[in-house]
């Protein structure tokens, strides 16, 4: 499942319609590893034979089946224009349960 706010579902529809003559499928990738774990990115790709595919309003979001049996569910919020893709699972193990006023998690 992939689980996304609303800034971020119109920012997407924004680039795709942007970018027309490019795949209108969003993919969602693993792009290294940070000190909060690891990092993921998003680009507009077509869809490959080991894909699930998840249909959000008129968007379709793709993630590779081993990706997601690496990391699972994915949750993207939109935070200062900046999009913050993070797996499910890996959220509540992030927190320091400090209860900081910034925290995202």
């Amino acid at each position: 499942m992939i689980a996304i706010d609303e800034k971020s579902l119109l920012a997407f529809k924004d680039k795709i319609n942007q970018d027309s003559n490019k795949p209108s499928n969003i993919r969602i990738y693993f792009s290294g590893v940070g000190c909060d774990g690891p990092n993921f990115d998003v680009t507009l790709d077509e869809i490959k034979s080991d894909d699930l595919i998840y249909k959000i309003d008129d968007l379709t979001l793709l993630l590779s089946q081993y990706e997601y049996m690496q990391y699972g569910d994915m949750k993207i919020n939109s935070i200062e224009d900046n999009l913050k893709i993070t797996p499910e699972s890996l959220e509540l193990s992030l927190c320091c349960k400090r209860g900081c006023p910034d925290c995202p998690y």
